[in-house]
């Protein structure tokens, strides 16, 4: 994965982004993009990320990835039964994790 790892630095195109997406809100393409309803003819899973990766490509848009610059860490979600305790131990886990990497200071 030498996008994911930084091996390779850039813009690429990709055809799904899974979890954080950012939107140019002030392009009117914009508003033709959503989860609900799926799209016509999309007879796939139901799944959100699926779901908005077919509206992009159906609207002739593309997503992609820019890894030029470092934006931060992601928490994977914990489930509906988790604790506000196992929340904190998580984000606890992963700041001492990141202690460990390089990633650039701004």
């Amino acid at each position: 994965m030498p996008i994911q790892k930084r091996h390779r630095e850039g813009v690429f195109a990709v055809p799904m982004v899974h979890s954080t997406v950012l939107i140019q809100l002030r392009d009117p393409a914009s508003r033709l993009l959503g989860y609900v309803p799926p799209p016509p003819g999309y007879s796939g899973p139901v799944d959100d990320i699926i779901v908005f990766a077919h509206s992009v490509q159906r609207h002739g848009l593309t997503m992609h990835i820019d890894n030029r610059d470092f934006y931060g860490f992601l928490l994977a979600p914990l489930d509906d039964e988790s604790s506000l305790e196992q929340e904190r131990s998580e984000f606890l886990h992963l700041r001492l994790e990141s202690i460990g990497k390089k990633i650039p200071r701004y």
